[in-house]
């Protein structure tokens, strides 16, 4: 298996897509699902009224497959001064929104239905500098065949990810959000990054559209704050 097939796959498992309801599942895919996170829980900021605690749909072992939005926890609230208070909450793609109050008045954990903390939404810098447009060389749609197939798009880079770039968003031309995964920093390969990825069994979050070959379409980051940055222009999708 390549190196970039082997991090779509795993990006498949940590972050999600599909084009309408989520698949059937077969006896051999009975007990995945989706689950929220708080993804920037310790460098979350509200910086000139945007930002905030990034919520991301990850893949779980679960017995159903929850409807909606899972990223959308109306029980989730900020603990202002002792008292819950409800948060905006703005979906930024499927299967992922953000958290935050128009005017905190002080750093405002954000706590669950039973009360624990999820992550700390924290005043910023106003005025502070967001993340440029990414960089984009070319953007490819990739599939293999076989008793399991799978599929994925791998948007080439021109150099590193920026180092606050928390999530990468791959919309149409118009600007309309259709997949997204976490930024890898780690790997040998991360000026490869994969905003969408398939294969048989992931469950993926509703509303995801699957990028393909010919499509026009740009990408832009969520940065580590929870700010979006500039979109690049529209471009076309290629084969590998």
């Amino acid at each position: 298996m390549s190196r970039i097939l082997a991090l779509a796959l795993a990006a498949a498992a940590a972050t999600a897509t599909v084009t309408a309801a989520p698949r059937p599942a077969g006896a051999d895919c009975a007990m995945f699902g989706l689950t929220p996170r708080v993804v920037n829980g310790k460098t979350a900021a509200l910086v000139d009224g945007e930002g905030g605690l990034v919520v991301a749909a990850v893949s779980t072992h679960a017995s159903e497959i929850p409807m909606g939005d899972v990223t959308v926890q109306k029980g989730w609230m900020f603990d202002v001064r002792g008292k819950r208070t409800a948060a905006t909450v703005e979906q930024l793609a499927p299967g992922l929104s953000v958290y935050r109050l128009p005017s905190p008045p002080s750093d405002l954990p954000l706590r669950d239905e039973k009360g624990a903390s999820l992550g700390t939404l924290r005043r910023g810098v106003a005025g502070a500098p967001r993340l440029a447009a990414p960089k984009v060389q070319k953007i490819e749609h990739v599939s293999v065949h076989g008793r399991r197939s799978a599929s994925h798009v791998a948007v080439t880079l021109d150099g590193d990810p920026p180092a606050d770039a928390l999530v990468m968003v791959l919309a149409d031309a118009t600007g309309l959000p259709r997949s997204w995964s976490l930024v890898d920093h780690a790997s040998a390969t991360k000026q490869t990054q994969i905003p969408f990825a398939t294969r048989d069994c992931v469950v993926l979050p509703n509303g995801t559209r699957e990028t393909k070959a010919n499509d026009k379409v740009l990408v832009y980051w969520i940065d580590a704050a929870g700010r979006r940055s500039n979109a690049t222009k529209a471009v076309t999708v290629g084969l590998p």
